[in-house]
């Protein structure tokens, strides 16, 4: 009997400790995709879930909190469909990724144009583990 994949986004898959987000942001890597910037630091060690997310929505772009928390919100929902992909290949080496998500758009993305962008993050990050995979796997932290 083959079990259902579930599409969850449970606690332990945020990155919300100040530690982990500094770490993160002062040891990570970068890349762009309009309209998101993504942050990004592979970790050698095995964890529940083998991706933590942070997602931000600059108030200095987006000034209506409501348009803020819509926007995290479509991430979100779009991140809990795709991910598993990625969290399989990440599960199958015991690594984890930490990744933050920075909108850098306009106001109301339709949903459909959220989705297409967290995909191609999305697999830009499965091929980045790839390379890394490949490399040593003796030191903590991965970066490219």
């Amino acid at each position: 009997m083959e079990l259902a994949v579930r599409n969850t986004f449970r606690k332990g898959e945020r990155l919300y400790k100040k530690s982990e987000l500094e770490n993160l942001v002062k040891g990570g890597r970068s890349f762009v995709v309009a309209p998101f910037r993504t942050v990004w630091l592979f970790k050698n060690e095995s964890s529940p879930y083998s991706i933590k997310i942070a997602i931000s929505a600059p108030k200095r772009r987006i000034r209506n909190a409501s348009d803020r928390n819509r926007i995290k919100r479509l991430i979100r929902e779009s991140f809990r469909q795709h991910k598993h992909a990625l969290s399989d290949a990440l599960k199958s080496e015991n690594r984890t990724l930490h990744v933050l998500l920075i909108y850098n758009g306009n106001l109301n993305p339709l949903f459909t144009e959220v989705e297409t962008k967290i995909i191609l993050i999305l697999h830009r990050l499965k091929k980045l583990h790839e390379q890394t995979s490949g490399a040593s796997n003796d030191s903590d932290d991965h970066r490219l």
